[in-house]
């Protein structure tokens, strides 16, 4: 039963409420009465009544509109999926294919498996196997051939099948509110009439706010952009940035790079705040941590093998926290201190290497003594890693740790950045906002980013985003940005799309769709394609003339070489290899040396992702929003958590109303104690109470964005809460 199910929640909680049913009265053989939990054996009034109706008392009241919306939802959309007249089926080395030429392997009812690739949040992707039945993409799993997923995949994953049948996905092109006339020949107009203007101004006056992708054909119609408007800015942008790991790592190495674990190889880990086990993505660290947490019997010896040892500080209890051998419940502020002290006692007992400034662990000495004894007793085989919430500093003195403790190499390795994974997204979010306000922004292109719900609440972006002349909107919904925007053009899901992208490790896969799409949805690059008036027509001839000119072989051998990439799902040895940079010393040094912590001693925020519907793109996904939080078990609802000892100090119960002040903003939102989660914070999870997005997860929960803002993306500090 989810925890919610007694928790009455914003306007719509719609959260499923088990069906409870009466303990059984069970007797062993010494006569003992056994119950399922305390409140069967205080056997209240109120304990009989819950057990006595089909559905929680509260929880039938509160969230039976949403959850059956969301049933009738996604029977029509599985229907969609069965019955829409999409003339698709397709072999996986060619175009799409009508039924008038019917492909000779196809027997009706039986399916076929395509590989393919889902772009992930921020970059890198899972590479898949689309089951395909009649033509139809109905599920997915983890391509074995594609060193991220090994033949696995994730909840996010899974869920995306019900995207595509989603009811409410945009299905036509709009302008001022309305559908376009002329759909996308329509829009094309627009763009042939409209952009010419800037080659005058050589772009000056003309934006792009794209969501972070590594896409090497994305990248290079961006190119092209930049080529005909050398003026024009490209902002990359995503609401859930790790902005820390970025900057850290061009601190420590002069560029910006991304890190790539082998945790399998990994006897001690410690964390600071990185949930590295739930992280979208996580596929690969998760499987690797979990291989070094067996226990195995070396041949020719009876003795078992060592397990691996998790040191966690965390603020929030999460996954990887509950998988900890040692853990620290932590606010922000002390997280940081306590990262400093361990880098230290590390540094100190390795003698030598970067100076690292002094840090007071206070009562959690001897726990940073012990662990700093361990993790240079397995030099060579443990590894140091820090989350978003800690500042750049700790990032750069981790690698430069990791440097001196040998895990760089066998443990940790690192990939070149592309240029818009390696962009900030709070300086791309408040360059445009100043831009907006000054005038300066005469036509503004958004690519699937949601700025108008997710940017941080100082920048009054919604207000400035209306004042700029032209907006043109690229989304999968008709979201609060495709409502405000001038133009929105309804974009393709992935299974339907022609494109590429980049796994973490750098190689490269096709994206190759099963279907034709179904509303006539636009990707990316074909949308950059009307703007800048390129001569290729669709995503597929932009992807195979990027390939051709990355490859640079005759046309026959790269035919070859695309058949074999789409069959395997991932360019054979386009990954780099790994690189073992030097960490620069002096600058490590004098970042640490600026880490600095929120300090006092008063209340404290830390803003989440939601684990599954993330900043709250996946928000209309109903099979995401029926899938409880890992940790706390909440279902179709973000409530603000604290722990028991300061929901004692407010005198708050499970669904209380209260209020958190953040920065001078108010939020009115309901309570959750958890367990596990550090005194005196309040953590508040993104990604709810959406205005526009669809029928399932429009005004569920409570929108959290409302209190963050630019000074405070990940933490706060001077925060107010209380009963209301």
């Amino acid at each position: 039963m989810s925890n919610l199910d007694q928790c009455p929640s914003s306007k719509k909680n719609g959260q499923p409420a088990a069906k409870a049913r009466p303990a059984p009265d069970v007797s062993g053989a010494t006569g003992a009465r056994f119950w399922r939990s305390l409140d069967d054996l205080a056997d209240t009034p109120e304990f009989r009544e819950r057990l006595e109706r089909e559905f929680p008392a509260l929880a039938s009241e509160a969230s039976e509109e949403t959850r059956r919306d969301f049933i009738k939802l996604m029977a029509a959309g599985l229907a969609l999926a069965g019955v829409v007249a999409i003339p698709g089926c397709r072999r996986p080395d060619h175009k799409i294919l009508t039924y008038a030429r019917e492909p000779e392997d196809l027997v009706p009812g039986n399916p076929l498996y395509y590989a393919t690739a889902m772009p992930m949040p921020g970059g890198g992707a899972q590479g898949l196997l689309a089951r395909t039945i009649d033509g139809r993409p109905v599920k997915v799993e983890g391509n074995p051939l594609h060193p991220i997923n090994q033949g696995r995949s994730d909840s996010i994953a899974q869920a995306s099948v019900l995207d595509l049948y989603d009811a409410d996905r945009s299905t036509h092109i709009r302008r001022d509110g309305a559908e376009a006339p002329g759909g996308w020949r329509g829009f094309e107009d627009f763009c042939r009439s409209h952009f010419p203007k800037f080659d005058a101004s050589r772009g000056a006056g003309l934006f792009f706010l794209v969501e972070k992708a590594t896409s090497p054909s994305r990248d290079a119609m961006r190119d092209r952009v930049k080529a005909r408007w050398p003026q024009a800015q490209w902002l990359a942008y995503e609401p859930i940035d790790n902005e820390s790991a970025i900057e850290g790592s061009h601190v420590a190495f002069g560029s910006p790079l991304r890190q790539r674990l082998t945790l399998a190889r990994a006897k001690r880990v410690a964390s600071v705040d990185r949930d590295f086990l739930m992280e979208p993505g996580a596929i690969a660290e998760a499987r690797g941590f979990a291989a070094g947490r067996k226990v195995h019997t070396a041949p020719g010896h009876s003795a078992e093998a060592e397990m691996n040892r998790l040191y966690v500080i965390e603020t929030m209890m999460s996954l990887t926290g509950g998988a900890a051998d040692h853990r620290i419940a932590a606010k922000p502020s002390e997280t940081t201190r306590l990262a400093l002290a361990l880098a230290g006692a590390v540094m100190r007992r390795l003698g030598g290497g970067v100076s690292v400034p002094a840090a007071d662990a206070g009562a959690h000495q001897a726990w940073i003594d012990a662990a700093a004894d361990d993790l240079v007793e397995h030099r060579g085989a443990a590894v140091l890693l820090a989350g978003a919430s800690q500042p750049a500093g700790v990032h750069a003195l981790f690698h430069a740790v990791n440097e001196a403790l040998g895990a760089v190499g066998p443990i940790v390795s690192f990939v070149p950045m592309g240029e818009d994974e390696a962009q900030s997204s709070l300086a791309s979010i408040q360059t445009l906002a100043r831009a907006m306000e000054s005038g300066s922004v005469d036509t503004l292109v958004v690519i699937g980013a949601n700025p108008v719900y997710d940017a941080p609440a100082d920048l009054d972006f919604a207000a400035k985003f209306a004042r700029v002349p032209t907006t043109v909107h690229l989304g999968s919904h008709v979201d609060e940005t495709g409502v405000a925007a001038k133009w929105h053009v309804n974009r393709a899901h992935y299974l339907e799309s022609w494109g590429d992208v980049e796994a973490l490790d750098g190689g490269i896969s096709v994206i190759q769709p099963m279907i034709a799409p179904i509303f006539d949805g636009k990707t990316d690059v074909e949308l950059l394609g009307a703007v800048v008036a390129d001569d290729a027509h669709d995503g597929y001839e932009i992807v195979r003339r990027t390939w051709r000119d990355r490859l640079g072989v005759s046309a026959a051998e790269f035919d070859k070489v695309w058949r074999r990439t789409l069959h395997d799902g991932r360019l054979a040895g386009s990954a780099p290899a790994p690189s073992r940079p030097s960490v620069r010393g002096g600058a490590v040094a004098s970042a640490a040396s600026q880490a600095g912590s929120l300090g006092g001693d008063g209340m404290e925020a830390v803003f989440l992702p939601a684990p599954y519907v993330l900043d709250g793109r996946w928000a209309n996904n109903g099979w995401l929003q029926e899938t409880p939080h890992p940790v706390t078990k909440i279902t179709w609802d973000n409530p603000a958590l604290l722990s028991p000892a300061t929901a004692e100090r407010l005198r708050v119960r499970n669904g209380d109303s209260i209020s958190v002040e953040v920065g001078g903003r108010g939020l009115d939102i309901q309570a959750w104690v958890q367990p596990g989660l550090a005194d005196d914070v309040v953590a508040l999870t993104l990604g709810y109470a959406r205005k526009a997005t669809g029928r399932v997860g429009s005004g569920v929960g409570f929108d959290t964005y409302a209190v963050r803002s630019t000074g405070a993306m990940r933490t706060a500090g001077g925060v107010q809460a209380a009963r209301k």
